[in-house]
């Protein structure tokens, strides 16, 4: 267990995943900058931390950036996704709450193969909406329209996977029974 106390806050977009994480650090003083005049700055929310970015490294298709901190009694993690990673790790949790395992790597490779590659889409539509982005001001704004029609088509196709997954678990669930 690498923390007991942690939050997931959910963003848009990748560009919005970084830029509230600067914002986090951009919050944070120096502790030197206060030593030459003496002013104590009081408590400071992490001192340590370490900032974990699965973001283009995925472990088992899973992206997200984490700021991991360590200096308080208790580690905490502060958890920072994009709509789309959010939707991917709710499907691969549904996966391994059924065949658990899934998400670490293990499970049907069937399963594993069909997580990878959603990760995949998911990184490329995000990457071309991160790139796109500084165009779209000459563009009037189309190349910002096509960008969110092809993260709507990712997240169009995640929900189709959570609903055909569904149908399958619901099928097990009945010859089980």
């Amino acid at each position: 267990m690498q923390d007991i106390i942690g939050c997931r806050i959910i963003v848009a977009n990748r560009c919005d995943q970084y830029q509230f994480l600067d914002s986090l650090w951009l919050r944070q003083p120096s502790y030197d900058q206060f030593e030459p005049i003496g002013v104590n700055p009081g408590p400071r929310p992490f001192r340590e931390a370490t900032l974990i970015d699965r973001s283009e490294s995925p472990s088992h298709g899973y992206r997200a950036v984490r700021l991991v901190v360590t200096d308080h009694a208790a580690p905490y993690e502060i958890q920072v996704r994009t709509r789309l990673q959010d939707r991917w790790a709710q499907l691969s949790e549904r996966i391994d709450d059924r065949f658990p395992g899934t998400k670490y790597g293990q499970g049907p490779p069937v399963l594993q193969e069909m997580l990878r590659n959603l990760s995949k889409q998911t990184a490329e539509a995000e990457r071309d909406y991160a790139e796109a982005k500084s165009l779209d001001e000459n563009s009037g704004g189309e190349i910002s329209r096509v960008i969110k029609a092809q993260e709507a088509r990712v997240e169009n196709t995640i929900d189709a996977l959570i609903e055909r997954y569904e149908q399958v678990e619901a099928t097990l669930g009945a010859q089980q029974e």
